[in-house]
Order: structure tokens, then C-alpha cells, then sequence
């Protein structure tokens, strides 16, 4: 049963790495020291094994390898948002992004705290690890370096790829050099860095249903109707009678970036959460060794995944909200989503605030009473406390469900927008460029088997947010006629006036 081959992996003990006869060699200088653990000494070796290797047999890798140069080109351009280009001397410019701050918390801190919920993946800071670039490997150690902004999370563990400027690696490839540093004597949970959970993400739920099925696991998102699938590697779930999907569906198949148009059964995109079973991780280094076109670098991880899948099977978990923070747009979303979740949850707290009613009780009989009813009367109200403290746990949850508070913001974060190019909207623009529902678009037809990649850019509506804020236009008419008379230069002479005849007649 994978449960039970899963519980004997997990639960490594201090004879269960090949130490013999519960005895303790310690060596010093020359003597050879032997201590019997079964005597006073067996718990304290015990911390200091657990210390030096994690019983955990999980290891995170948080994919922060993305240079983020095309976001860094974007804020240049726009004058804003300086303060999200990290790049230092020498290095070309590029965002960082799972340590840009989202409320004032770094990226890759969100995943830390949905890892720290683990009970499997404990100690975090152990058992997670970060594949970086040689432009923003600089940043990651000066982020490790705190240990209250990193968790504690260790230098050693920070993965350098070697890229740098122009070269790019992909998730695949930091993949496979991850899975030869670390080896594959451990289950791999991979987290892509460009993507930042929702609030209180329960990623407890991934990792449980992972170990206990015994099977390779992907998360993924539903698309909406106006998402491209284009832009995703799609899946082919498992259906029930209805067309009707299971919570826990398999993988059919796996479809990496179908052709923008090309219907697709489902609407299931791959997320950024993928569990990958020890059993499997030997294949990864198969899939480069026997594919030999392989795609552009971003796309290389999808078709890993399509080629692992006619392997092993794969099962999928559905997250409702994961938030993309590859563009500034979508960060500055992000931002104020969760500036917004932070402060309707300290309102949230504040109105099922404790009141406090128990610490200023009295007994007015307090000497009288035995000690064993004063203890029934503590217990009881302990009971009482750890009670309410669950219900109050419920109500706040039940009221920072983003399924209630997402539309709400939506709205609210339309709103600022559209205020925001009032205010920085020209009052001379022309009426084409005011309302963008009204701009004459005409997309250029093409033949269905040779379309650019530069038509599905064309084919766009515009939307109001790419319509020009300002305008210095002039009127385009030509002249008819001449407004005065002939040219005539009053200007000041001062140069020499010289003879044709002979130097001494020159006029100064």
C-alpha cells in the first residue's frame, strides 16, 4: 500500500541509518570514546541527528530563476515602479520577482508560510530549496541572510543555475540540474516563483493527498473565456457520467500551448504546484536524453510533463486562485488585493474580538473553596474558551472567503483605475481615444495556414488602459500662399570684408 511505504520512508529513526547496537562513537584526538545511549546521553544524540539531517523525505524547490527583463524594460518605459528593478553594477536589468513585495511581504515569503503548515515538510528551512540565476543570486543571499524576512532559511540552499544576461535555462532544465544536486532519494515538490498564492493557502491539502494516493500530483487553474489556452499547458481530466469532474481527477493527457484557436476539451490549465514522486525524477534526465528538438526554453516544461504522463500516472487538485506576478499590472493587482484582504481581516478580527470577561472573575469564596472544584471551574472555562476560540477561527475564515470579497474588490479596483485615467487623461484628445469601445478596429484577415505570431497580437481589441493619455497633435493643412513678402535678413555683419584687388584696401 503507498500509505504504508510512506509512513516506513517518513519515519527514519537513529538505527535506521545504519548506526549498530545503540552505541555512540565520538572520536577525540586519539582515544576512541564509547557512550551508551540507553544511559543518559540516547535524547540528546537524538536532537543532535535530527539537527543535522531532516527525517522528512519531501524536499521544495522554488523556481526564481526567471531574469524578469521584459518587466524591468516595462518600468523604464513607464517611469514608475523604479523601486522593483534589483539589478546591481554590471548586471543587465531584470526584477527578482519572488522577493518583490506583495503587503510588504516578499513573494517567496507566502509559500514559506503555506510550507510551514506542513507537518511533512518540516523543519522548512532544511528542506526547502531556491534555484536562482547568477544576476539574482546576489539578492537571494541578501534575503537569506535575515532571518526574520527568510524564516531562516539557509544559504546552502540556494541553487545558482549560471545563467546570466541573454541565456535562459526554463524550469525543466533547473529541474533536471536541481534533481542532480540533491538526488532522487527524496519526493520533489516544485513551486513556480512567478506565481503567489492566495492568503492563507492551504498547502497542507496538496501535499497530504500526494503522499497518501502514492501518485505523481499537478495542480491547475480553470481558465476563464477570456484566458488564451494558447499561453498554458493544458489538461484532459478525467470525467464522471455528465461530464462531470471528480475532485481528485486523473490526467489523460497532457496538451502543451495548443494553437491559439484550437478548441480544447477542458479549460484546465497546469498550475504552478506540481508533486513529483522519487520514482519519476529518474525520467526527467531520460526526457533530455531522448528529445532532441526541444522546444524554446519556456514551453520545455510543458512537454515534460506530456512526456513523463506516458509513464507514470498523474492525478490533479483543482486551486481556485493563484495570482501571476509576471507583469507589472499583475503585481500592482496582487498588491492591492492583498493590502485589501490584510485590512478587511483585521475588521474581520476586530469585530469577534474576545471580550474579556473571564480574567476579571472573582471568587468571593476563593479560600473556602477545595482545590479540586477550583480546577473544574478552570477546565470548564478552558473548554468554554477553546470553543469560541474555534467558532471565532470559522466566522473570520467564512468572512475572508475571496469567492465573497474578490467581486467586492474587482469592482473597487475598476473603479480606481478608471478614476486614475480620468485624472491623467488630456482634455484635448480626440473622441476616438477617450472611449476605446470606439475605436475603428480592423483586423487584418489571414490565410488560417499562415498566420504571423504578430496577428495574435493584431487581432486584439484595444482596451482603454492602451489608449493614449495625452495628445500634441497639430493641424495637418499645407499652405496656399505667402504670408508677407520676400526674405529679407536684417541681421549684424561682423565678419571682414575683403578687397579682390590687394590686401591694403580691405575694409575693417
Amino acid at each position: 500500500m503507498p500509505l504504508a511505504s510512506e509512513i516506513d520512508s517518513m519515519g527514519r529513526n537513529f538505527d535506521g541509518d545504519g548506526r549498530t547496537g545503540g552505541m555512540f562513537r565520538s572520536y577525540e584526538k586519539s582515544n576512541v570514546h564509547e557512550v551508551d545511549l540507553t544511559s543518559g546521553f540516547a535524547e540528546k544524540a537524538a536532537e543532535v541527528v535530527e539537527e543535522a539531517e531532516p527525517t522528512s523525505k519531501i524536499r521544495t524547490l522554488i523556481i526564481g530563476s526567471s531574469f524578469g527583463q521584459s518587466m524591468a524594460k516595462e518600468i523604464t518605459a513607464s517611469g514608475e515602479n523604479g523601486h522593483l528593478v534589483m539589478s546591481s553594477r554590471g548586471e543587465s536589468q531584470h526584477v527578482t520577482k519572488p522577493l518583490m513585495e506583495v503587503a510588504d511581504v516578499p513573494v517567496i515569503n507566502y509559500w514559506l508560510r503555506g510550507l510551514k503548515n506542513c507537518a511533512r515538510l518540516q523543519p522548512v528551512n532544511k528542506t526547502t530549496f531556491v534555484m536562482c540565476n547568477e544576476d539574482n543570486v546576489d539578492e537571494f543571499e541578501n534575503w537569506a541572510s535575515d532571518p526574520k524576512k527568510s524564516f531562516g532559511f539557509k544559504n546552502a540552499h540556494i541553487i545558482n543555475n549560471g545563467y546570466s544576461g541573454t541565456e535562459r535555462s526554463g524550469v525543466a532544465a533547473d529541474l533536471a540540474m536541481a534533481i542532480d544536486k540533491m538526488g532522487t532519494d527524496n519526493h520533489i515538490l516544485l513551486i513556480d516563483g512567478d506565481y503567489i498564492p492566495e492568503p492563507d493557502f492551504n498547502m497542507q491539502r496538496i501535499v497530504e493527498h500526494s503522499v497518501v494516493r502514492g501518485k505523481d500530483t499537478v495542480t491547475y487553474i480553470t481558465l476563464g473565456e477570456d484566458n488564451d489556452p494558447s499561453d498554458h499547458t493544458m489538461c484532459d481530466l478525467e470525467t464522471l457520467p455528465g461530464d462531470r469532474v471528480p475532485l481528485n481527477p486523473s490526467i489523460k493527457k497532457f496538451v502543451p500551448y495548443p494553437k491559439s484557436g484550437a478548441s480544447t476539451k477542458s479549460r484546465a490549465a497546469v498550475g504552478p504546484i506540481t508533486f513529483l514522486r522519487r520514482t519519476t525524477l529518474p525520467l526527467v534526465k531520460k526526457f533530455f536524453e531522448e528529445t532532441k528538438d526541444l522546444p524554446p526554453y519556456h514551453h520545455v516544461y510543458g512537454h515534460l510533463l506530456e512526456y513523463l504522463s506516458k509513464h507514470v500516472e498523474f492525478y490533479g487538485l483543482q486551486v481556485k486562485y493563484m495570482f501571476s506576478v509576471k507583469t507589472v499590472d499583475s503585481f500592482l493587482y496582487a498588491d492591492a488585493l492583498f493590502e485589501y484582504h490584510a485590512r478587511e481581516k483585521r475588521k474581520a478580527s476586530q469585530k469577534y474580538k474576545v471580550s474579556d470577561t473571564d480574567s476579571s472573575l472573582t471568587f468571593a469564596t476563593e479560600h473556602s473553596m477545595s482545590d479540586v472544584r477550583k480546577r473544574m471551574l478552570h477546565e470548564q472555562f478552558a473548554q468554554e474558551a477553546e470553543k469560541f476560540g474555534d467558532m471565532r477561527r470559522q466566522a473570520i475564515e467564512k468572512e475572508m472567503d475571496l469567492d465573497k470579497i474578490l467581486p467586492i474588490f474587482n469592482e473597487r479596483y475598476a473603479n480606481s483605475l478608471n478614476t486614475k485615467l480620468v485624472g491623467e487623461t488630456d482634455r484635448s484628445l480626440p473622441e476616438r481615444f477617450t472611449n476605446a469601445s470606439l475605436f475603428r478596429h480592423n483586423s487584418k484577415k489571414q490565410h488560417a495556414c499562415y498566420v504571423p505570431n504578430n496577428n495574435y497580437y493584431g487581432i486584439k481589441q484595444p482596451s482603454q488602459q492602451e489608449m493614449p493619455m495625452g495628445w500634441s497633435g497639430i493641424k495637418g493643412d499645407f499652405t496656399s500662399s505667402f504670408s508677407a513678402g520676400m526674405f529679407h535678413n536684417t541681421g549684424f555683419v561682423s565678419n571682414n570684408t575683403t578687397s579682390k584687388v590687394h590686401k591694403s584696401l580691405d575694409d575693417f
